[in-house]
């Protein structure tokens, strides 16, 4: 059997029809709908258009326009606040109220009037907490806290967006501090919020020589929990871990905290209470050196007071032990000098003596006597004698002019040519100045030649250690 002409429609009357099914089936009844932000624009008029998808292991298993018309985004900014830019992000899987609505022009669009906030904040704190496991069950979870803290951090290397209003805080905190120290900031720029904030800070990090610097600092204005959730990657953390030199966190969170937070060396709330921290560590450290320093001092000074007692000791022996140890020794020479010119005179006067007796003992003997016998001998005795006498006199003469010697040596002149002087007080040497009053005249004799002083003071030092 032949088939009739088959009946066409307008392309209009058709989209009406799904116009009207649409409008029959569901009216105004909402949805709620689990997809993921593909693509977001906004138009001049100030409504926002997003391409919304699912997805599951590459593959793209639906996808449909959504609207969030200028009213609704007023509403849903009044509700939401500062998290709204936060969620609508390209990447964000969020849970949206929607109205299905089909034009005949526009084509089927989800009209978003609702988002569910705690859907998103609990995949974030479950996304949070796992990687919080992992990074505890690697057991590197402390790497960093460990790194041997220097005593100062003045090079730091700074990572934040270069728009933050924290940055400029930051280093506005750090020059202008009322000590006058000075740091080094270098910044390198990230992003810090949105889908690619994880891979823009992993990258900032991995570009910093690590040997030029003291620490590494994270900082940000705040935010809400959805815009510190780039701080909360898990390869971010294990970067941080990685990092041979001290990481500060100050990320602007007053209530919460994140993963960078928990890894990081030092966690302060906001960039300001980082910069503090530098500063306090500097400061700790300026006072621990003025404390060396005074101690030091003090040692210096109490060294140099004992020392400089035991200097005027030993000057006041060095003055007085040369003139006592020459006076003693000038006696000895003395009484020794005179012993023996004593027993010398002695010995030769015996000497003397002897030979006179002998003389007229020789005299009474018989003249022939003296030829024939005692003629030879007495000149062997003779010759003998005079050579004993002779030895005698030319040994007593010779410690005679040892004597001399000893005492030239000794004497004024010769310790005077040694730098010392004699002072005398009316022809006599002074040894002590208890017998001087004021106003008399002194005479001090140098080696070449003589000052005449008159005395205008008198201190009282006697001699020490004699």
């Amino acid at each position: 059997m032949s088939q009739g002409k088959p009946k066409v429609y307008r392309l209009q009357r058709l989209a009406e029809a799904i116009q009207g099914l649409f409008q029959r089936e569901l009216g105004d009844q909402s949805f709620w709908v689990r997809a993921e932000i593909a693509e977001i624009s906004t138009s001049s008029s100030g409504h926002s258009y997003l391409s919304l998808v699912e997805e599951r292991d590459g593959y793209r298993l639906a996808s449909l326009q959504g609207v969030i018309w200028k009213a609704d985004y007023e509403i849903l900014k009044s509700q939401l606040n500062k998290d709204l830019p936060g969620l609508l992000q390209r990447g964000q899987e969020l849970v949206f109220r929607v109205l299905v609505d089909y034009h005949p022009v526009y084509g089927l669009k989800l009209i978003i009037k609702e988002i569910d906030l705690s859907f998103s904040l609990g995949e974030l704190e479950k996304r949070r907490q796992a990687n919080l496991k992992k990074l505890e069950a690697s057991g590197r979870i402390e790497d960093n806290r460990k790194i041997p803290e220097s005593q100062v951090w003045q090079r730091i290397a700074l990572i934040s967006s270069k728009e933050a209003a924290a940055v400029k805080d930051f280093i506005q905190h750090l020059q202008e501090n009322e000590f006058g120290f000075r740091f080094k900031v270098d910044l390198f720029p990230s992003k810090v919020q949105g889908k690619e904030a994880p891979l823009s800070l992993i990258k900032a990090l991995q570009s910093i020589q690590y040997h030029e610097y003291d620490c590494i600092a994270f900082v940000r204005g705040g935010g809400s929990s959805l815009d510190l959730d780039a701080f909360n990657d898990l390869a971010l953390c294990y970067e941080i871990l990685n990092c041979p030199i001290p990481v500060l966190s100050g990320i602007g969170h007053e209530s919460d905290w994140t993963l960078v937070d928990r890894v990081a060396h030092t966690a302060q709330k906001t960039p300001t209470a980082v910069a503090d921290h530098l500063l306090d560590k500097m400061a700790a450290f300026e006072r621990e050196i003025g404390m060396f320093y005074q101690a030091l001092a003090r040692h210096a000074k109490d060294s140099l007071h004992i020392e400089s007692i035991a200097l005027k000791e030993y000057a006041n022996t060095l003055k007085n032990q040369p003139q006592h140890f020459l006076e003693t020794q000038r006696g000895f020479i003395h009484q020794n000098a005179n012993g023996l010119i004593r027993d010398l005179s002695s010995k030769l006067k015996a000497q003397n003596q002897d030979l006179d007796k002998m003389s007229e003992s020789l005299k009474l003997k018989p003249l022939q006597l003296l030829q024939d016998q005692l003629r030879p001998k007495l000149s062997r005795l003779q010759e003998h004698m005079e050579l004993i006498a002779k030895h005698h006199f030319l040994q007593r003469q010779s410690a005679l002019e040892n004597l001399k010697s000893t005492l030239r040596l000794l004497g004024p002149e010769q310790t005077l040519k040694r730098g010392f002087s004699i002072t005398r007080k009316d022809g006599e040497s002074l040894r002590s100045s208890a017998l001087l009053k004021l106003g008399d005249l002194l005479e001090t004799q140098l080696e070449q030649g003589i000052i005449i002083s008159q005395i205008i003071k008198i201190k009282e030092d006697g001699p020490k250690g004699e």
